[in-house]
């Protein structure tokens, strides 16, 4: 009798323990503590045949995709795809470790080299990007001291970690003007610039705005702070900041930045959502609905950053990065679920006001190595792209345009990756004008805008997830239309090279990028998009 007691007493206390840890750990996640279990191990499938892109699949299945394409459902910014630097990578500031051999703390062990702002191959890749956000953020954000003394100080004042100079500043507004890109900059909200009390001290961050008007430089939108929800974590928890002290705060920056630019936008901070939890450890530290509803009326925008895994270079995950989880169609719409999420925290809070992603790549601590820098990443970048524009989100900011594994564009050599090529053809194909669009199969995703140059013209873009089977894609209303296909593969799913219409691209396709022309088809009907590959296709109403 005694051991059946011991035995239902422990039962009991495990049962509740779990149910503890659901309540402590998991608030307002999106899944239960099985699924952040499921997401540490070795996923299925594997994924084993690297060239089923390019040969496709004696297997199919059917599509059929209807929709209402006369009604707009969203508009995004003509700057919808924009991109990001780490701050780090500008001054020389901690960065993750190329090789990504271990787990590292904060934002990285790696000392970042400083970025080459002058690179004239770089030019030429980011002026087809444009138009264009940059944004300057990041971890190391709320770590930076603005040093611009005509000879730079040293050491850097106690409670910051790198310092950003005159040369460097000068330099990236260089590059920003010769691309025609716009600057969103994240001012520096960290414990380096706050007193005893924890109030915010703006005589660093004016020193900056100063010097920036009097070279005339454009700042388009002001993100004051970095993920200030997981400051515990990045900084300590005795460096957290209150939702009650930025509101405070909030107050001071924007009197400093219309001082100085009248007609900056200002940002919240971009609160980080991981996947399945959320906003980490949000029972204790959630930040993002109070600072909406305490900010929203001095705010222009609405920040939020996610990535939809974890690489390697994590000490923590709750979904670990993987080829066959990476284009979970369940996975996948986590984005629009943390969007819808949002979304209703603005409208009740603050009606009108813009939701931005302001800052997403394929995994999180620097990207994973062989998944985040080939082409199967590039369906994710595709589909996370039509998901949001769907959303409601008017700008998506992808980090990194150049730098770790995350990045469009390889650092040094300057070598478009797959995800280059999706964002450009992207920005010749499809317009800021979104439609609704429904695909009988969770497999076969589909979005539908408007073209950006031809009047009456709609652009579908068509990911076909399946690894085993092509789709085979029927569009009933547009039986008769004539239309043009750029379809996307790739002889090596894990490569870093991308097919367009079976031709490689590469920097010597730029110019008859300009004006693309896709392969001419008669018949809007059966459609076929090989096994892990996707398709743009264009046609006149």
């Amino acid at each position: 009798m005694k051991k059946k007691r011991k035995v239902l007493f422990f039962a009991l206390f495990f049962f509740f323990l779990i149910i503890a840890i659901e309540f402590v750990f998991l608030h307002n996640s999106r899944g239960f503590f099985w699924i952040v279990l499921e997401g540490q191990i070795e996923c299925t499938p594997k994924l084993q045949n690297k060239k089923i892109s390019l040969e496709g699949s004696k297997d199919s299945y059917s599509v059929i995709v209807k929709g209402d394409f006369s009604r707009p459902i969203a508009n995004v910014d003509a700057r919808y795809i924009s991109f990001a630097l780490d701050i780090s990578q500008v001054v020389g500031g901690k960065w993750w470790n190329p090789k990504a051999d271990k787990a590292e703390q904060g934002s990285g062990t790696h000392t970042s080299p400083i970025f080459d702002f002058s690179c004239h191959e770089l030019d030429i890749l980011v002026k087809e990007l444009a138009p264009a956000y940059l944004r300057i953020g990041g971890s190391e954000a709320d770590k930076v001291y603005y040093d611009l003394q005509e000879k730079t100080t040293t050491p850097i004042p106690s409670g910051y970690h790198s310092a950003l100079t005159k040369k460097q500043w000068d330099s990236l507004h260089s590059f920003i003007k010769r691309n025609s890109l716009g600057l969103i900059f994240t001012l520096n909200a960290g414990p380096g610039n706050r007193n005893s009390d924890g109030t915010w001290l703006p005589d660093n961050s004016e020193a900056l705005l100063k010097y920036s008007v009097q070279c005339s430089y454009i700042i388009d939108v002001l993100e004051f702070g970095n993920e200030l929800n997981v400051f515990w974590y990045v900084h300590g928890r005795k460096h957290q900041v209150s939702v009650e002290q930025y509101a405070k705060d909030i107050l001071a920056v924007k009197s400093l930045a219309k001082k100085h630019y009248p007609n900056v936008r200002l940002a919240v901070q971009g609160s980080a959502f991981w996947p399945v939890l959320g906003e980490p450890l949000s029972f204790f530290y959630g930040f993002t609905r109070e600072s909406i509803k305490q900010c929203g009326p001095n705010l222009d925008l609405f920040l939020w950053h996610y990535y939809p895994q974890q690489s390697r270079r994590g000490p923590m995950a709750t979904r670990r990065a993987c080829p066959g989880r990476l284009l979970s169609s369940y996975n996948l719409d986590e984005a629009a679920y943390w969007a819808l999420e949002i979304g209703n925290m603005v409208n009740q809070y603050a009606p009108g006001k813009e939701i931005w992603l302001g800052e997403t790549g394929n995994a999180q601590f620097g990207g994973e190595p062989g998944l985040s820098d080939v082409y199967l990443a590039s369906l994710w970048w595709m589909d996370q792209s039509g998901l949001l524009a769907k959303s409601g989100n008017k700008v998506v900011i992808r980090q990194t345009l150049s730098g770790m594994d995350y990045g469009m564009i390889e650092e040094g050599t300057w070598m478009p990756r797959p995800d280059y090529w999706c964002s450009l053809l992207w920005k010749r194909l499809m317009g800021n004008t979104v439609y609704h669009a429904h695909s009988s199969s969770s497999q076969c995703r589909v979005y539908v805008h408007d073209h950006p140059k031809q009047k009456q013209a709609r652009s579908f873009l068509c990911i076909n997830l399946d690894h085993q089977r092509n789709a085979i894609a029927s569009f009933p209303e547009f039986l008769s239309c004539e239309y043009e296909i750029f379809a996307l593969n790739s002889k090596d799913i894990f490569g870093k090279e991308i097919l367009l219409n079976g031709q490689k691209l590469d920097k010597n396709c730029l110019e008859s990028l300009k004006k693309p022309q896709g392969k001419k088809k008669c018949s809007f009907w059966n459609t076929r998009n090989r096994t892990s590959s996707s398709f743009f296709c264009v046609y006149s109403l």
